[in-house]
């Protein structure tokens, strides 16, 4: 594979994004695999994606999917539904709402430990080759009142028919400090993220 494309087309991006993410594990059918400039990139049919891309494309995902499927456990097994979401802007940080009396809020106090996945599945058989599907895992808490007002705007700001339910004083909205993702590709090319330490 050639460097001197990626080197050019990617520099200023990746070196945006290299200041908040890593590059994990890396599981595909592939051609060919390069380290470049402390970011992976890989070409399969012509195509190359590296940290930048993987970025964009997450921003891009969680910008048009307003729901996402969140996974607890909890003294009776694991919990899965279905919740509207944001991400913060570094995507260091995942947000949802939820009426403390649920189980999947006392699931969250039992065990902060939680997963996402997002995804832009059309229920076609397109979505084998095309689909993105993404694990976002994390720790979860309740946001405090010192950040509660921001985060609390910029969640009615994308989802502006919640507002009520989100201002309500049963709701708590909860933070997802994101640990890693896990990004499926083309059905089977599986790529881990991670939030680099300030």
């Amino acid at each position: 594979m050639s460097g001197s494309p990626a080197d050019t087309t990617h520099h200023g991006a990746s070196e945006q994004s290299d200041k908040f993410w890593s590059m994990g594990k890396i599981s595909m059918e592939i051609e060919h695999l390069a380290e470049y400039k402390g970011s992976v990139h890989f070409e399969k049919h012509g195509h190359v994606r590296s940290v930048p891309d993987i970025v964009g494309e997450l921003n891009s995902l969680f910008s048009t999917q307003n729901l996402a499927v969140l996974a607890t456990s909890g003294k009776t097994g694991p919990y899965g539904n279905l919740v509207a979401f944001m991400a913060g802007p570094d995507l260091k940080y995942l947000v949802f709402a939820t009426q403390k009396a649920t189980r999947k809020f006392g699931n969250l106090l039992e065990n902060p430990l939680v997963a996402f996945v997002i995804d832009n599945r059309s229920n076609k058989i397109d979505d084998f080759i095309n689909a993105v599907a993404v694990t976002a895992m994390g720790k979860a808490f309740e946001v405090d009142s010192g950040e509660k007002e921001k985060l609390l705007q910029s969640f009615i700001d994308k989802h502006p028919h919640l507002k009520d339910f989100v201002s309500s004083p049963s709701c708590a909205l909860v933070k997802v400090e994101i640990e890693k993702y896990v990004c499926v590709f083309r059905f089977q090319n599986v790529i881990e993220l991670y939030p680099k330490n300030d």
